[in-house]
């Protein structure tokens, strides 16, 4: 119950802490960690490692500040790896330079039926195959503060946000994001799939789609509200700013 709930503050500085932390998420207690001042060599370890315990049991994790960059994976989610039944909130953190196999997604992170908070982050010249800056597999990611997400390249498509799969609808809230210059063969920033997303109060602007539809945004099945700033974008083919496909 709402009584019952307890909340744990922890500011690890070393890896080997990760032990002590997961104790608490077995105990289903909600972490809040603070990553301010932790070195980024354990930070990304600490942050992989217990997304996966807060998975197993269905818990919590909120990260404060922290910095991730340089790291590569040979699966999906380059730095952070959301697993399904998790929930994660990052606030005021910076993912720069991550990098996923270029046929997998998520250069920076992955939420994969996961319920993703973003606030006041920035993601800035990450790598995938699919979303250069994150995948949003299912599940549901709210962006909110003040995000920028920027010269991001997916190899294969969305060079920003890959969102949406097949099977199961993803929910996505987007408020005051700036994707610029993100780049990839099509859907330059945005790629959405099967998905109800909203965007509001946002700014694309010279995003890319390099070989196909949609410099900024490409959107097939599902629906879509957007309120947002296009300016400068870039399709070889079709939609400079949007392209549309099946889509309300």
């Amino acid at each position: 119950t709402t009584a019952m709930l307890q909340v744990v503050l922890v500011k690890p500085e070393r890896f080997e802490e990760a032990s002590d932390i997961a104790d608490s998420l077995n105990a289903k207690k909600t972490v809040v960690l603070n990553l301010e001042n932790t070195p980024k060599e354990h930070a990304s370890k600490l942050l992989c490692f217990l997304s996966g315990v807060a998975y197993a049991n269905a818990g919590a994790l909120n990260v404060t500040g922290g910095a991730y960059s340089g790291n590569t994976v040979t699966g999906n989610g380059g730095a952070i790896y959301a697993a399904p039944s998790s929930a994660v909130r990052v606030d005021g953190a910076a993912l720069t330079s991550n990098r996923a196999a270029d046929n997998t997604s998520g250069g920076a992170l992955i939420g994969y039926d996961a319920d993703v908070t973003l606030r006041n982050v920035t993601m800035t010249g990450n790598t995938a195959g699919y979303g250069g800056a994150a995948a949003i597999l299912g599940g549901k990611l709210t962006m909110e503060g003040e995000n920028t997400v920027e010269g991001n390249i997916g190899k294969g498509r969305a060079g920003a946000f890959d969102i949406g799969k097949n099977t199961t609808e993803a929910e996505v809230a987007i408020d005051g994001t700036v994707f610029d210059e993100n780049t990839a063969p099509y859907a330059g920033a945005i790629y959405m799939k099967n998905s109800s997303v909203a965007i509001t109060d946002s700014i694309f602007n010279k995003n890319t789609a390099t070989n196909g539809n949609g410099g900024a945004i490409y959107t097939t099945q599902g629906t879509h509200s957007i309120n947002a700033v296009f300016t400068d974008n870039t399709a070889s083919a079709d939609g400079g700013a949007v392209g549309i496909t099946a889509a309300t």
